[in-house]
């Protein structure tokens, strides 16, 4: 499956995609610009460059300057968990502000190791994963359910 994401190298090309599936965007004009101004302020905040905060979150700065100022309005859900990991703000609120629906309850460890950290290897997921097995059994936890609203 071909998939699109706003964090490739800069091309000429992209810009036409991103300009091609905003006219389909759930996402208004002035809710693109509130998510690119609030970026623009949270990297202000922590006294980044543009340049910076694109090198950091390994995201192209044309792409980066774009999303701030409201000319992408959908970037991509891996765009904004790079960006919130170095903005020291919740990956949740800007997939919300950018339209995105978040699922209910919490996904499988594996696929939130590899949503929140994008460099582990699969065998460093795979001792994560074992170690919290281990640390359930210690703890006398195995087969209990953690969406469990009584807990």
């Amino acid at each position: 499956m071909l998939t699109f994401d706003n964090s490739m190298v800069h091309n000429p090309l992209n810009a036409q995609v991103d300009r091609y599936f905003s006219e389909f965007s759930n996402v208004t004009q002035d809710e693109a610009n509130r998510l690119g101004e609030y970026i623009r302020d949270l990297r202000k905040r922590a006294e980044m460059t543009l340049r910076d905060l694109a090198d950091l979150a390994q995201i192209d700065l044309a792409n980066l300057h774009r999303i701030e100022t409201g000319k992408v309005r959908e970037p991509s859900p891996r765009s904004l968990q790079r960006l919130s990991r170095h903005l020291d703000c919740d990956y949740e609120d800007l997939a919300a502000m950018a339209g995105y629906s978040l699922p209910e309850g919490l996904p499988e460890l594996p696929v939130y190791l590899r949503t929140k950290y994008d460099d582990l290897s699969d065998e460093e997921i795979r001792n994560v994963e074992q170690f919290v097995r281990f640390l359930h059994r210690q703890h006398g936890d195995e087969g209990e359910s953690h969406d469990d609203p009584a807990r």
